[in-house]
């Protein structure tokens, strides 16, 4: 037979993690679980659900990462950085436009779907 594969994605409102499994359909399921947090002293299936980019909108980091090098960075370039945490329930039972914007933290705006 085959190969199984099963992904699973919790993308939450406070924490978001993922999980996987790649095996044939007679072997036992052997999920592979992402762990987060080894910057901060953690070992957690879940991390934050933030994200930050830069000035240039270009992605930097998700989760613990993104937060902690977003509280770490202060003055002007903080100012100039995109960091979005607790978004998910702001686009909760709405229709989601191409030119939807969102708010970062520090009241910036920039396009939700490129």
């Amino acid at each position: 037979m085959g190969e199984s594969y099963i992904i699973s994605i919790d993308f939450g409102t406070t924490y978001s993690g993922y999980a996987f499994s790649l095996t044939s359909r007679e072997e036992e399921v052997d999920p592979h679980v992402k762990f987060w947090g080894e910057e901060v002293g953690l070992e957690t299936p879940k991390t934050p659900t933030c994200i930050l980019f830069d000035e240039h909108q270009q992605f930097v980091s998700f989760g613990y990462k993104a937060k902690n090098t977003y509280l770490k960075t202060s003055g002007k370039d903080g100012r100039a950085m995109f960091f979005f945490d607790c978004f998910k329930m702001s686009l909760y039972d709405k229709k989601v436009p191409t030119d939807l914007t969102i708010k970062a933290a520090n009241g910036r705006e920039m396009k939700a779907l490129k």
